[in-house]
């Protein structure tokens, strides 16, 4: 398959050496090298090989907490729903791991930084929740992840802040995936890890970006580790994801006729097939009607320097496609899909030929499978253990553990599986391919419930529960010996046939510039070296835009530098030379003070619900096409006003982001209004500082929230239907990290009353945060609408 000129690299990436296990059938993965001494340890919570195996030995037998042969060294006791890693310093390991301690609105994401051997705290960083839907303390579902190039620390928290940190805590960059990106959250609290390959740090989230991205689909973001700053972004799927369904599905990554590859499941119900140095969507099989969480794996079918066998084996736990079934696990053939991927022109959709087996009989929704020895074990749904002929996908054995399972996936070291179970504990199984060894299944009950996959390190086996974090075992272990694999054939650059520009997309203030620079590469996506003319960089409306706009800039060789007018403004720029192209596309966005309405808008499209004319909503604002339209004022005639649609009920409660996720200090005021009766209406409001301050129509007050199990704090506000209102909102930091969120309303063309309506006082207050607009319509019944948007200094 061609690169894709739309995709964008922030520079050449680094020659990489790759480190391969041998186990049997199975060829596992261990870390990249780069040239330097790499950081090692237990990184990645798939283990060195991504397919939950560890070369660990000398590990414990069993998990004794209290009583004769007790083996717990030490407990964290703070609740967590994920995985710990462990990086191997000069100076020595250090842990990473993640928990939310606290209730209420003291409640906080926190990263902890441990001594693996006695749980000392080195250092902890906390993150309070914001604008999500996490329900039931469903945080930290993931994990850190450590680079062994640098030794950095990254992660994500569960509202979407994806974040490097250096190993002393130190913040390096941090991404708001929800302000910047439009990431959406949802109920469940699913965040999964950061992918680390090469020079990239890549997410997996659902989001409703802006332009081409504004429609809600699970994209994967790949961001310079070193910088923070978009090298791509993929929308592999098809449709938005179904029933609101998210995906943490984990990247598997690997070389394969010549291209960097990675295979993830979807919350629109694929597993996808990425060119991971590109973005370039590859080939997508459409597995069920809801999200394929689980992480896939790759199986060596038992000729190393032969890959025309291997398989990726994947499975998930929702309706099936196709018939009345639910859940199943299944293999691909992973070369015969990417040869027909290379011959395409376009991302193409695999039909049943190239599946090698299926195998009915195994559903999960969350947990991922570990392969050992040509052995796939996976957790089911209904609590079995069940064993999978890696080869045939024939059930070799199975054996029931639990009541049901959720998100906790086998980890395999030193001849054991260590499998937590939600409600059941820790179970110890020693297996063979045959029979799962029942005389040596040992099982220990732990406080809380067991959702994050075990951890193993140095003799010691770390577990996390929404009780605490547990570590049993010895003094000291060993680690198993690794083989290299030889070189993947196809791996030499090929001529060049694109560009990838640097950086991929852009936000600025007024006046501010940026440099791009451009790399070339070949079809595989490979940077390949070329001497090329000057490049030619113009501005660039897409074919397919809907809202044909340019920057607002001027174009200086490769300098791009935004105007100084005050006011939003999008748009795409292309570069040519020597016959190759490639794209960026950037925003400006205002700093206040500044105030907009609109009456500038021409009302030329039709809506086809309602036969209503509308026009697009401003092209840099996050998260508002599709959700909000440019309409007339019903009830006034003439004017023009920010209307929320209500043809998806998908998106009932949106959000919109006006600036930049580091704005501070600054009020918000907008002018409101929601249609209804007196059975019902809907909320709209602003957001301030990563609060939502907004009028209930249905409750007859005025709301102030982030999370509502956090913060949510109401005051009765007595307002009506089809009536405008004036609504404000501010909030004040205190010196000790506390502060205070301020709202008030009034009947639109009234004086301002000079008392704030609700002021509620946080212990962890935000001090930062873009400014938005609110709109919820329970059941995409009751329209709202917005008019005269002023954000302003603070005084």
């Amino acid at each position: 398959m061609p690169a894709d000129p739309r995709r964008y690299v922030l520079k050449p990436f680094y020659l990489l050496t790759t480190l391969l296990v041998l186990t049997g059938c199975g060829v596992m993965h261990a870390h990249t090298l780069i040239d330097g001494t790499p950081v090692t340890g237990e990184l990645h919570w798939r283990g060195p090989n991504q397919n939950g195996t560890s070369l660990q030995t000398g590990l414990p037998t069993s998990a004794v907490v209290e009583g004769e042969g007790k083996n717990l060294r030490w407990t964290l006791d703070v609740p967590g729903r994920g995985t710990a890693v462990i990086a191997e310093y000069e100076d020595g390991p250090r842990l990473f791991v993640m928990g939310y301690p606290g209730s209420g609105a003291e409640l906080v994401e926190k990263i902890y930084c441990l001594n693996p051997e006695t749980g000392e705290e080195i250092w902890s960083r906390e993150y309070a929740d914001f604008i999500s839907d996490i329900v039931y303390n469903r945080y930290t579902i993931g994990a850190p992840t450590v680079d062994p190039e640098t030794g950095n620390v990254y992660f994500q928290t569960s509202q979407g802040l994806a974040i490097c940190l250096d190993r002393d805590g130190n913040e390096l960059w941090q991404v708001s995936l929800m302000e910047t990106y439009g990431k959406l959250t949802f109920p469940n609290g699913r965040t999964g890890c950061t992918t680390i390959d090469g020079d990239l740090a890549i997410v997996n989230c659902i989001s409703t970006n802006w332009g081409s991205e504004g429609p809600a689909r699970n994209r994967f973001y790949a961001f310079d580790k070193h910088t923070g700053e978009l090298v791509w972004s993929s929308t592999p799927g098809v449709g938005p994801p179904f029933l609101a369904d998210s995906s943490f599905s984990t990247p598997h990554i690997e070389d394969r006729q010549g291209y960097r590859v990675f295979y993830a499941g979807t919350g629109c119900g694929n597993l996808v097939a990425v060119n991971a140095r590109t973005g370039e969507p590859l080939w997508r099989y459409q597995m069920s009607l809801g999200g394929v969480n689980s992480s896939p794996l790759i199986y060596d079918n038992g000729t190393p320097d032969d890959p025309s066998d291997d398989l990726i084996v994947q499975v998930h736990g929702k309706e099936n496609v196709g018939d009345s079934g639910r859940g199943y696990m299944m293999a691909i053939r992973a070369d015969d899909a990417l040869k027909a991927a290379a011959a395409s022109d376009e991302q193409i959709q695999l039909d049943d030929s190239y599946i090698a087996w299926r195998n009915n009989d195994v559903n999960m929704f969350t947990s991922s499978p570990t392969i050992v020895d040509g052995v796939v074990y996976q957790c089911a749904m209904d609590g079995r253990f069940i064993a999978i002929d890696a080869k045939s996908g024939e059930t070799l054995w199975e054996k029931k553990l639990g009541a049901s399972q959720l998100h906790a996936s086998p980890l395999y070291a030193d001849g054991r599986l260590y499998v937590p179970y939600w409600n059941d504990g820790l179970f110890i199984l020693e297996p063979t391919r045959t029979e799962p060894g029942e005389a040596d299944v040992q099982q220990t009950r732990l406080s809380g419930k067991c959702i994050g996959t075990a951890m193993a390190w140095n003799g010691k086996l770390y577990v996390h529960s929404t009780d605490r974090l547990y570590c049993f075992g010895n003094d000291s272990g060993g680690l198993a010996a690794a083989k290299i694999k030889p070189t993947a054939a196809g791996n030499t650059p090929r001529p060049p046939a694109a560009l990838m520009l640097q950086p991929a997309e852009f936000k600025l203030h007024p006046g501010e510039s940026v440099s791009l620079q451009e790399t070339t590469i070949d079809a595989t996506g490979r940077a390949t070296p070329a001497e090329l003319g000057k490049m030619a960089l113009e501005k660039f409306i897409p074919p397919t835009a809907r809202v044909k706009v340019k920057l607002d800039a001027t174009i200086d060789g490769r300098t791009i530098t935004t105007s100084g007018a005050n006011a939003p403004s999008a748009g795409a720029f292309k570069a040519t030379v020597d016959g190759l192209s490639g794209t960026a596309r950037g925003r400006i966005l205002p700093v206040p003070p500044y105030a907009f309405d609109f009456e500038q808008f021409d009302l030329t499209l039709t809506d086809t619900n309602d036969s209503v004319a509308y026009a697009h909503p401003p092209l840099p604002w996050i998260g508002a096409r599709l959700k909000w339209q440019v309409r007339e004022d019903p009830y006034n005639p003439g004017s023009k006003v920010l209307a929320k649609t209500l043809d998806r009920v998908l998106f009932q409660r949106s959000t919109i982001f006006l600036g930049h996720a580091d704005d501070t200090g600054y009020t918000i005021q907008a002018d409101v209004m929601s249609d209804g009766n007196r059975r019902g209406g809907s909320v709209v409001g602003v957001v301030c500082q990563r609060y939502i301050i907004a009028l209930d129509l249905n409750k007859n007050i005025i709301n102030i929230t982030s999370n509502p199990n956090r913060i949510d704090e109401s005051e009765p506000f007595k307002w009506q239907a089809k009536t405008w209102y004036t609504i404000k909102a501010k909030v004040v930091a205190n010196a000790d990290g506390s502060g205070t969120v301020f709202g008030k309303a009034w009947l639109r063309g009234e004086d301002e009353p000079a008392e704030w309506n609700i002021a509620t006082e946080v212990p962890n207050v935000h001090t930062q945060g873009s400014p938005g607009i609110y709109g919820f319509s329970p059941q995409s019944r009751h329209r709202v609408y917005v008019d005269n948007v002023k954000v302003e200094p603070t005084e």
